[in-house]
């Protein structure tokens, strides 16, 4: 989640604030209805239900769950059907299930210049005022997206989950810590 100012983000994970230099991953979620299995096509056409955005530390924790249950779902050992699991769990998906994809986002702050509001002229000292006189200052973020960074299947259970610890981190914003 994007803070108030527009500064940084929010893990809706974790509730840690990174600002300035950092990378996060959004995560966006579909639902899938009757363990059905549709063409990449056709679950990207399917409307988004929720987003979450991730950092770092969270979605490594949160990537390595996949490769361990993958790497599990794929060994020598498998059965010769297996039933479509959910990617975070582990455990089978027997009915509606959420199609993940997650956007990796790099945002760079450092050494880009400030803009004046008014005038849209480009300063890196904001310590002056703008030459037309004005005083508030934004700087935009130069930002690098990769889209479809992964795809996973994540069962309604872990969905849920995933839901509640993203509305408690947005409810207790008191708590929040900051990364620079």
């Amino acid at each position: 989640m994007q803070t108030s100012d527009r500064s940084g983000i929010i893990c809706d994970a974790c509730g840690l604030c990174n600002s300035n230099d950092f990378t996060y991953y959004s995560f966006d979620f579909r639902p899938i209805a009757d363990n059905r299995v549709f063409s990449l096509d056709m679950k990207h056409s399917i409307s988004i239900v929720s987003s979450v955005d991730i950092c770092s530390s969270c979605y490594s924790i949160m990537s390595q769950q996949v490769i361990e249950h993958y790497k599990k779902l794929m060994s020598s050992k498998r059965s010769a059907r297996h039933p479509q699991i959910c990617e975070l769990t582990g455990r089978p998906i027997v009915s509606n299930y959420y199609y993940c994809t997650v956007i990796k986002v790099d945002v760079l702050m450092t050494g880009q210049p400030n803009i004046c509001v008014s005038c849209q002229k480009k300063t890196f000292d904001v310590s002056q005022p703008c030459q037309c006189g004005n005083v508030n200052f934004i700087r935009p973020a130069l930002i690098n997206t990769i889209t479809r960074f992964l795809e996973f299947d994540v069962c309604a259970d872990a969905f849920q989950e995933i839901c509640k610890k993203s509305e408690a981190v947005r409810v207790n914003t008191t708590k929040w810590t900051t990364q620079s």
